[in-house]
């Protein structure tokens, strides 16, 4: 935050951190100075991508766009075409290949996405923002 107060952009941008981050909201709900720090680092890695600066996590910035895509598109996340998607553009297809296979196996990826309510007011949510 204080790298953010001094007008370090390319140190802030360029960190780790904000690709780090897992966005769970501890931080923020603990900050003594009411700040939403997953927010800022939300913002943070948005701006970023717009202005296309080379992660230090490459991958990471691949995943974060996977994930939207898939809120995009189906409305909530749906892990097996987006792990899909994630595996094919990091050109990663075999390193977990047994673990996905057993997550499969016990139901934890459904082979088809589940339908939600609202997915045109999500889309419409999406353009406004790109």
């Amino acid at each position: 935050m204080r790298a953010i107060q001094l007008g370090l952009r390319n140190e802030v941008l360029g960190s780790s951190t904000i690709w780090l981050c897992a966005s769970c909201q501890t931080c923020s709900t603990r900050c003594p100075n009411d700040i939403d720090i997953a927010g800022v680092m939300d913002v943070l890695r948005q701006i970023a991508l717009e202005y296309e600066i080379t992660p230090k996590e490459p991958e990471v910035p691949i995943f974060h766009k996977t994930f939207l895509k898939s809120i995009k598109r189906h409305g909530k996340v749906f892990e097996l075409g987006m792990m899909g998607f994630y595996k094919l553009r990091t050109r990663d297809l075999f390193s977990d290949m047994k673990l996905g296979a057993e997550m499969l196996k016990r139901g934890k990826f459904k082979l088809f996405p589940h339908r939600v309510q609202g997915t045109k007011e999500i889309k419409t949510i999406f353009k406004k923002v790109d």
